[in-house]
Parts: C-alpha cells; structure tokens; sequence
C-alpha cells in the first residue's frame, strides 16, 4: 500500500516523455504570450479603480494594518506605495505587477501538479485553463487583485516549499515566512493557511502541520484583534442564515462550472471527468496512497468552497456576488490541481480517452479568451476608468490646485465616486503633484 516517505520520494519519479517535454514548452510560452497580450492589449485601455486608490490614497497608506475592507493588506499597500514613488500614476507597472502575479499562480499551480505525479502534458493542458480566463478578468487585468494574487503566490509557496521529506530545514522557513506574507496580503490567506495546513498534517504530521500554521494563526489573531474592529465596510454584511450562505456557495459552485469550460456543457462534463478521475485514483490505488499524494490537491478544492462560505458571511447581501470575477477565478485556481489528477487517472487506465480529454480541454481553454468590456461591471469598464483619468489628471494640472489645496484640502477629487473615496482629495492631489508623480496626459 505505501508508506508515507514511499509517497514523498516518489515525487517526480515518472519520467517525462517527448510529449510531456513538448507540453512543458508550450504552456510556459503561452505564459510568455499571455503576458505581452494583457500588457499591451488587453489591458492598455484601463487605469486605476477605486481599490487601487484604497491602497495608494486610503488610512492604510499611513498605517499599512489598517484593515481595507475587513481585509488585512499591509504587502499590497508597501507594494503599490513603493510603486508610486518609483512611477508615480503610471498605470503600466501596476498593470504589469498584477499580471505578473497572476502567471506565477499559474506556474505554481503547474508545478504542484507535477509535484503529485501528473504527467507533464495533462498538468499544461489544465494550468493553461487559467492562463487568459476570461471569467476571472479581475485577477488578470485589475490591479487591485494583486490582494488574492500575492495570498495565492505566497500559499502556494509555502505548500511546496514546506512539502517535502526528511527534516525541517531552511525551506520550512522559508515557507513560514512565505505564510507570514500572505497573511498580509488579503482575507483569503487564512483558508489557504488552513488547506495547506490540512495538506501537511496528511502527508507530513502533526508537527509540521502545526509548525506551519499555528504561527501563522496567532499572527492572524494578533491583527484581527488589535485592527479588525477599525474596519468600515461600503458594502452590505451577509447573513448569519444557514441557507443563505448555503446558496451562496452553491452560487458560486454553479457559477464556476459555468464559465470554466468556455460554456456551461463543457464544465459539466469537466465535473463528470473530476468525479469519475478522482473515484479512480482511489480504487487504483488504495484509499491510503492516493490520500496522501491527493493531499494537497483535495485540501485545495475543500478551501475553495469553505473559501465561498466565508465570503458569503460576510457578502451574501450583495446580488449576485458569489459570481463575481475575482471569486469565479479563485475557485477555478483551487480546483485544478485535482481536476489535473482525475484527468492523469482517466488517461492511465484508458489512454484512447486522452484525445477526447485534451480536446475538451482546449475547448475550455480558447472558450474563455473573452474579454468583453461589456461584460465587466460598470465601474470596471474602459470608459468609466478612462474618466477617472481624465477627471484626476484634469484637476492635476489646474494652475490654481495649491491655492485650492490650501483652501479646501479635504475636498474630494471626484465628484461622482462612493464615499470611499474621500480620501482622494485635493491635499493628496497637490502632493502627488509636487513631487512629480502625475502623468504628463
């Protein structure tokens, strides 16, 4: 049956052929693609949403742990504060920081899935589902969402890092310190702290697992006590109903199956193929070693849904927000490390279904290269941020905004955002101003 260091060393062990050779090549150069096309395409008619101005304008600005709605983002806020001092309001080196976070969860969740035996060309044909997701423009293209992208990267790293056999060394760490970071990151980490640490009670014990996460946790308690209660909110509180929050998850369940596969028929059969591959690993090889090497990819997929709940808690009130982008690609994120398995058990007992399978994943793949502006919320779309701009960059350059700022140094910028925006008022404007960090136009 397996031992669990039998599972740990055999990390890796399937030789990879000419295929999967193959396979590797092309998914890191359509990362390479990908990256030149939301650069210089996709995202070249966006600028900076009012959550971008939350972490370049807002209280946190001045103290980085301050909660930015109910979340604890003190790396993105240095982040975006080191960026505006090196480019001021250029928006290309925000945009290019967002992307480049996104492709590295995708690298990474590409890794864990060869790291758990997936042959090459199934795990590059099911990370490149993530690669240009339509469905999950938010965390593509918006950089505000380098929140969940740097709790992704960071989770990610630190399972890995911290998943391997012999002792505790410098990697784990390593790994505690990629957790601490993530935890400063956004509101999603804690879920992931508790996967990850799911993840390494099966295959590491207890004392790992606790090694990994309990730090992390009274770190996460230290903030949520201290900081927590300062935390405003634009939006609606969820509900504390049961089925509420139940509908919630549900919705968002629906909603990824939805649009994972391009239409909703190809991520139904994407469920059937997640079903059925993952009941084969465990017949095939027993409940003991397929729970360990499944480990971390069933500890995933257990996040996304308590990560849904959690969301619901505090969301549900919002219509339709448990299919909102950033949540849709998160869900998908999670998810496809054990829809990478079930693929890899299907085409090792019937190697004629590989055609079938690679194809449904291709569809899937070129189905979500959508990037309609239209299908983006209103306060999201290319003529809404170019108004932004033009509106801050226009009272940027009035020859009387220091004599206003002296004035009226509270009053806000813009004239038609949420009161969240206060904080961008003409004080700010006048020092950003001064210390030429404005765009020429």
């Amino acid at each position: 049956m397996g031992t669990r260091a039998d599972v740990l060393t055999a990390d890796f062990h399937r030789a990879p052929t000419r295929l999967d050779r193959a396979a590797t090549i092309g998914f890191f150069a359509y990362i390479a693609v990908a990256f030149v096309v939301c650069v210089f395409w996709l995202g070249r008619d966006d600028w900076f949403t009012d959550g971008d101005f939350s972490l370049l304008a807002g209280p946190a600005a001045s103290n980085v742990n301050l909660p930015i709605e109910q979340h604890w983002s003190a790396v993105p806020v240095l982040l975006y504060q080191g960026l505006l001092r090196v480019f001021g309001l250029e928006y290309t080196p925000y945009l290019v920081t967002v992307v480049l976070l996104h492709l590295a969860t995708t690298s990474l969740l590409w890794t864990l899935m060869r790291r758990v035996n997936v042959r090459g060309y199934v795990a590059s044909l099911t990370a490149a589902v993530l690669v240009l997701f339509g469905p999950g423009f938010l965390s593509i293209l918006i950089p505000i969402q380098i929140t969940q992208n740097l709790s992704l990267v960071f989770a990610l790293s630190q399972l890995l890092l911290a998943d391997h056999s012999g002792r505790i060394g410098w990697r784990g760490g390593v790994a505690l310190l990629a957790g601490a970071a993530g935890m400063a990151s956004s509101g999603l980490m804690p879920v992931l702290v508790a996967a990850t640490g799911l993840a390494l009670l099966i295959r590491r014990g207890w004392r790992v697992a606790a090694l990994q996460t309990a730090p992390l946790a009274a770190l996460f308690l230290w903030w949520y006590w201290e900081y927590e209660p300062t935390a405003a909110s634009v939006y609606p509180l969820g509900s504390s109903d049961i089925g509420e929050q139940f509908a919630f998850v549900r919705d968002g369940l629906m909603g990824t199956v939805s649009s994972v596969g391009g239409w909703t028929v190809i991520g139904a059969l994407l469920v059937v193929v997640l079903a059925v591959g993952v009941a084969i690993c465990f017949a095939d090889e027993g409940w003991r070693v397929a729970g360990f090497r499944l480990a971390a990819p069933l500890s995933l997929a257990l996040g996304s849904v308590v990560y849904l709940a959690v969301v619901g808690r505090q969301r549900a009130a919002i219509p339709a927000y448990a299919e909102f982008s950033h949540h849709i690609y998160t869900v998908v994120a999670l998810f496809l490390p054990l829809l990478a398995c079930a693929i890899d058990a299907l085409v090792a007992r019937w190697r004629w279904l590989s055609p079938a399978i690679a194809a449904l994943l291709l569809v899937g793949v070129f189905g979500n290269l959508r990037f309609d502006d239209g299908s983006r919320p209103y306060f999201m779309r290319a003529g809404w941020l170019a108004d932004t701009r033009e509106q801050l960059l226009e009272r940027a350059h009035s020859p009387t905004l220091e004599v206003d700022a002296a004035a009226r140094p509270s009053e806000p910028v813009f004239t038609n955002r949420p009161q969240v925006l206060d904080f961008v008022n003409l004080e700010w404007l006048a020092e950003q101003r001064a210390t030429g960090r404005i765009p020429a136009g």
